[in-house]
């Protein structure tokens, strides 16, 4: 009869230990999981710094349109900067008047 720590494996028919997993197996699954995330980051990372160089151009545009129309409608006016273009309602407050690295955007007039 074998004791707590075996059991009976009644498809082969042999006693067997605990069922428990070892600490080999434990590393070698964390070490399958690491090489996933691996192959993943590898993968993920350029179509993220992709997404953001297109994010900053469609945002670049925004602001650009902005400080145009904000020249236009009041002319001798300074160059603004971004704050002056939100709070005169040219860029809604709600939109991102950062780049995706978190710098805000500067505007430079040329004459």
């Amino acid at each position: 009869m074998p004791n707590s720590r075996n059991v009976f494996c009644r498809r082969r028919g042999v006693l067997r230990r605990n069922a428990a997993m070892t600490l080999v197996e434990i590393m070698i699954v964390v070490i399958i999981m690491a090489m996933i995330a691996a192959a993943v980051g590898v993968a993920v990372i350029p179509t993220y710094r992709r997404a953001q160089d297109a994010t900053a151009e469609t945002d670049t545009r925004t602001v650009r349109a902005a400080a145009m129309n904000f020249l236009m409608s009041s002319p001798g006016a300074p160059c603004p900067d971004v704050d002056t273009l939100v709070e005169a309602r040219f860029l809604d407050r709600g939109q991102n008047v950062r780049d995706p690295w978190g710098y805000p955007y500067a505007i430079e007039c040329r004459d």
